[in-house]
């Protein structure tokens, strides 16, 4: 069976990480004293001891925008991604997991070969069971903690910028080199200065032959239970002929 489709769109969505402004003050409190490499340290920490969160990205390049955003913990979780002439919408509830997509995106995530097939059930949920051949990449792509290792920066070469206030709040600013092969650019990212120090954005630029794209990623709802619903009339991944 095929990979599913979005965790290459994840992998380059995360390629990029991140560039904004910022204040040139000491950090502060929970992060007082410490190294980049140790502040880096202390966000993943703190990510992973939430065991979920709300994330949004905006990517926009050469070939157009793209969006993702989703809600993601150790079990339940939502991504819904949308980019050009593309659309993927992918569930896990209760252990059953939900793909709703367009027909290019059927062809190759679930294997239908039939052009025809996968246009009549674009735009339609499709249920997988565990025992299902896309349902453990479909499993991976909703991963709470492959999404945080992906989605934060690299630590090698991060060095602390100062702290700045973003909605009242204080946090703390580091910045690095791209670490992205084949690229150039550099990356912003944004941490909570007090505990729990869970990560805040991660945003970037990035250039590679003379074409430049940026992004922009949110992390917010740490911690907060994901509650989802499991779409109704979905069709059975058993029922859908591949050839």
């Amino acid at each position: 069976m095929r990979r599913l489709t979005l965790p290459a769109v994840l992998s380059t969505l995360a390629a990029l990480a991140g560039v904004s402004a910022c204040s040139s003050s000491a950090p502060p409190s929970a992060l007082q004293g410490k190294s980049a490499s140790q502040v880096m340290t202390a966000a993943l920490a703190a990510a992973k001891q939430a065991g979920s969160m709300h994330l949004t990205v905006a990517l926009s390049g050469p070939n157009g925008t793209q969006a993702l955003s989703g809600d993601l913990s150790g079990t339940d979780g939502q991504l819904d991604f949308a980019g050009p002439a593309q659309f993927l919408h992918l569930k896990i509830v209760g252990g059953t997991g939900y793909l709703n997509a367009d027909a290019g995106t059927l062809q190759k995530d679930l294997g239908i070969k039939s052009a025809t097939t996968a246009a009549a059930d674009a735009g339609k949920w499709v249920s997988l069971k565990a025992t299902d051949g896309p349902y453990a990449q479909l499993a991976q792509t909703l991963s709470f903690t492959a999404a945080v290792a992906q989605f934060l920066p690299n630590p090698s070469g991060m060095t602390i910028l100062g702290t700045k206030t973003v909605g009242g709040k204080s946090v703390l600013q580091l910045k690095g080199p791209l670490n992205q092969t084949g690229y150039t650019g550099s990356t912003i990212f944004t941490v909570s200065a007090t505990s729990p120090t869970t990560p805040v954005s991660n945003n970037a630029t990035a250039a590679k032959s003379g074409k430049t794209s940026t992004q922009t990623t949110t992390f917010s709802a740490w911690g907060v239970p994901v509650k989802l619903t499991a779409p109704t009339g979905a069709i059975a991944f058993s029922t859908i002929p591949l050839t």
